[in-house]
């Protein structure tokens, strides 16, 4: 029987992120996959022969930059080619964008309102407040809450400076806005509809509520929370792949070792404690510590006998929510698409493009998504990666690669045939034509994977991209369960290091390396 110090079931980049992590200090770590390639999600495709597109996530914006050198990535050949901004496009032939600077962005919204323009540079600063409020949450440990009512101390000291720091004012606000709907928050600092769209736009991709929902302005933050500058994104040359494979390389390096077509069958309990865990093959390996990088309902519901699981447990995990919203496709173009609305030469055009009009427009798509019908009008998250990264196409040819936002895992009238695939699939080129004259002409062929794809092929419950919905009743304390904070769980040396706990999902890693730091410290080691 084999025996490590500490077994990682699953080779997503949470999984490899941890197992870099504790290989790094100097433990036994074996990550065992149950596909053949590592990277959950994170694996191209071909879409026609020749043309490399995304599987899942098209971009990087959350990666905190300490995870990239801590695991050495770059020497691993990841690089990140950042994008130049993005635009929202408007069906009168306009647009809006962003930039890395301020000062640009700020000239950008003078064009359609000096007023909005003024209240953006607020809007922002409003924004760092609420960052420098939450992250202490990503840098400490997360207290327990039934504690802090006899032990204030609990509190990571950074959290409790900043509370000070704030005042009484500022932290009402804060409080203000965490309950605050995506809508109203955006209500009280703009005027221009599609100005709030283009804010609201990227914080919505895989989010399973609107933005007039309650609680959804705390989703404008966490497409903040990595380090990049005002939010924006980056291409991973050769696609996201790469960061997959110097994700595994970083394990490598440091001792680990990752093994693919290694299922994990069940995680074995003695007394309510995990002590190994049983491959597809039959056979054992025992560890000090087990840490799952699956979803909630998969790590509890499909790793375990049900019979170990109590009642609580069972209905905690049975009740939260998971609720896939997005679809995928990979356009392959004979050619450069061209967009009347951005300049010649803009170089938005080689970041993420939007084309939602309103928040109204989004709220109606989500209307789609509650009640299980094919968005008419779905919001799309755009990018043109070959226009930074060549080497994912034929020499003048491109790829477009589309998030389509409040696609339904299930359909109210029957499932997602190939009938239904077409109608969306032509919507979605109906809506880019809007922008793009000859995008059609273009197209040489396309993939689409709808939400129960998702979940066929990377194992994502429901197709939720996010492994939970990003509420604020599944946020901090709550995430995944209430009462299980820091990653532990109610077994002894299990922990989970998925996107189902804190702080959620998004390629940023930190759910993986905030997850190494309490094996390490439960194991008597130091913390990344």
């Amino acid at each position: 029987m084999a025996r490590h110090d500490v077994i990682i079931v699953g080779a997503g980049h949470n999984g490899l992120i941890t197992a870099a992590y504790l290989a790094r200090a100097g433990l036994d770590v074996l990550v065992c996959e149950r596909a053949s390639t590592v990277g959950g999600s994170l694996v191209n495709k071909e879409i026609c022969p020749g043309f490399t597109g995304a599987s899942g996530a098209h971009d990087l914006a959350l990666m905190a930059p300490h995870i990239i050198a801590d695991l050495n990535l770059r020497a691993f050949g990841f690089d990140l080619i950042t994008m130049p901004g993005r635009a929202t496009l408007m069906r009168d032939g306009g647009y809006i964008g962003s930039y890395p600077s301020r000062r640009q962005t700020f000239l950008d919204i003078e064009r359609y309102s000096h007023r909005d323009a003024e209240r953006y540079i607020e809007y922002e600063h409003h924004l760092v407040r609420q960052k420098d409020l939450f992250r202490p949450f990503l840098t400490n440990p997360l207290p327990d809450l039934a504690m802090v009512g006899e032990h204030v101390d609990e509190l990571p000291e950074a959290f409790t400076k900043t509370l000070k720091e704030l005042g009484e004012g500022a932290l009402l606000e804060a409080l203000r806005f965490w309950f605050q709907s995506c809508k109203d928050f955006l209500d009280r600092y703009f005027e221009t509809d599609a100005l709030k769209a283009h804010m609201a736009g990227p914080s919505f991709v895989g989010a399973a509520n609107g933005p007039f929902s309650p609680g959804t302005a705390y989703l404008l933050l966490h497409s903040k929370l990595g380090s990049h500058v005002h939010g924006l994104q980056g291409i991973v040359r050769g696609g996201m792949q790469k960061l997959g494979e110097a994700l595994e390389q970083s394990v490598r390096a440091f001792g680990g070792e990752v093994v693919c077509e290694a299922e994990v069958s069940g995680v074995n309990l003695t007394k309510g404690t995990v002590v190994s865990v049983t491959l597809a093959d039959g056979s054992v390996h025992e560890a000090k510590a087990v840490v799952s990088n699956l979803d909630l309902k998969r790590t509890f519901l499909t790793l375990f006998d049900w019979k170990s699981l109590s009642d609580p447990i069972l209905a905690q995990v049975g009740h939260f929510r998971m609720q896939g919203s997005i679809a995928k496709m990979n356009i392959a173009l004979d050619g450069l698409p061209e967009f009347p609305g951005l300049p010649d030469g803009c170089p938005l055009l080689a970041g993420k493009l939007h084309f939602t009009a309103s928040l109204s427009e989004m709220e109606r798509a989500f209307d789609c998504w509650k009640d299980g019908r094919v968005p008419e009008c779905p919001p799309l998250d755009v990018t043109v990666p070959s226009l930074s990264d060549p080497s994912l196409c034929p020499p003048g040819k491109h790829i477009m690669s589309i998030n389509i936002q409040y696609v339904p895992n299930h359909l109210i009238a029957g499932h997602w045939d190939a009938e239904k695939r077409e109608v969306l699939a032509a919507r979605v080129l109906n809506l880019l034509a809007e922008h793009s004259p000859n995008v059609k002409d273009l197209t040489l062929g396309w993939s689409l994977d709808v939400p129960p794809d998702l979940e066929d092929k990377f194992a994502l419950t429901g197709g939720d991209i996010h492994h939970g919905d990003m509420s604020l009743d599944q946020l901090l304390f709550n995430r995944p369960l209430p009462g299980y904070t820091n990653h532990r769980t109610p077994f002894k040396n299990f922990y989970m290091c998925g996107a189902s706990t804190h702080p959620g999902g998004g390629v940023m890693g930190m759910p993986g390396a905030l997850a190494a730091r309490s094996v390490l410290s439960d194991l008597g080691h130091a913390g990344p």
